[in-house]
């Protein structure tokens, strides 16, 4: 999967640490934490359950299941509106207008599903920013 790159978010240089068996808990919640925050974003409605599942060292089953639910997910909790539309003119079959979006949102749930905290914190990152460049654009 590609995703568009924006250099301040860019998975390559999120100035995360290299997280491993031996990184605690705390410190990768401490990580993201000030990720969410350089970018301006704690009380994005993703950013404490990304958080709280960093602290835990898991995602809870229910972050899990509103990851892929459009209405719960990084998407549909979005600060700024997101356009959806059906595809094959099912309504149970909708997903984003934005291409861009879709990967992202694809991108996201991937990561919660892995308990990758600092890629989930930076698929919301981009969702956010490409959702409020999406609004200023009209």
């Amino acid at each position: 999967m590609s995703l568009p790159t924006d250099s301040a978010v860019d998975a390559a240089a999120l100035d995360r640490p290299a997280f491993s068996k031996a990184t605690t808990d705390a410190a990768c919640a401490d990580a993201v934490r000030a990720l969410f925050s350089k970018h301006g974003m704690q009380a994005v409605p993703w950013a404490r359950r990304i958080i709280a599942a960093a602290t835990h060292g898991i995602f809870s089953d229910e972050d899990r299941g509103d990851s892929g639910n459009w209405n719960r997910c990084a998407l549909g909790t979005a600060t700024a509106p997101i356009e959806f539309v059906a595809v094959g003119g099912a309504i149970s079959t909708l997903r984003p207008a934005d291409k861009t979006l879709w990967e992202l949102a694809k991108e996201f749930d991937a990561a919660v599903w892995s308990d990758d905290f600092p890629r989930a914190a930076a698929a919301v990152i981009k969702i956010e920013k490409r959702a409020a460049q999406l609004a200023a654009d009209g």
